[in-house]
């Protein structure tokens, strides 16, 4: 069974780890999950440090993975509230929680009370150890998926390379290695 995974903002908001997330829960290698106060702080995020509407990117994500919807619920909203996790990311793990994701990808990692999530059945992840075990345990799917994202590339075009050190600018380094040699 695939694995059910809740994408923080920060996860979502660098184009190539977003892309290539996307690129592979589409082709089945997982399930991802959002909120739409994710998507909320996206688009308000790509407006401040790129001066990009975010709508377009938003639309283009939902219409990939319809399925997408995680909700913080109340109860959830509550029981988190009293954990340790950061004030700014309850709502993230109450709808990792409610929606039933297995894990929560994050790069803040010391935002979220890890073994509060556990107990909650949410391990909380990296997001290079998290695709690179996933890239890694299905490499041909990968493969294909990644030849698929690189052909969509056209403006600017790109490489595997050049994809790869995209992915290792944004932190990604075991991912990008992988990139390299599938």
């Amino acid at each position: 069974m695939k694995p059910v995974v809740l994408f923080d903002t920060c996860t979502l908001f660098p184009m190539s780890l977003r892309d290539l997330a996307l690129q592979l829960a589409f082709d089945g290698v997982f399930q991802i999950k959002w909120s739409v106060k994710i998507e909320n702080e996206l688009k308000k995020n790509l407006k401040l440090k790129h001066s990009v509407d975010g709508k377009k990117s938003v639309m283009a994500m939902r219409k990939a993975i319809p399925d997408y919807k995680a909700v913080a619920v109340k109860k959830a909203l509550i029981k988190v509230k009293k954990s340790k996790t950061d004030k700014k990311d309850v709502h993230v793990l109450a709808a990792a929680i409610n929606s039933g994701c297995s894990k929560l990808i994050t790069f803040n990692l010391n935002d979220f009370d890890k073994n509060f999530a556990m107990l909650n059945g949410v391990a909380i992840e990296h997001p290079d150890k998290f695709l690179y075990s996933v890239i890694n345990s299905n490499r041909s799917l990968a493969k294909q998926g990644l030849i698929k994202l690189i052909s969509r590339k056209k403006n600017p075009s790109t490489t595997q390379n050049l994809f790869a050190d995209a992915l290792l600018k944004n932190g990604l380094l075991a991912t990008s290695g992988l990139v390299r040699v599938l």
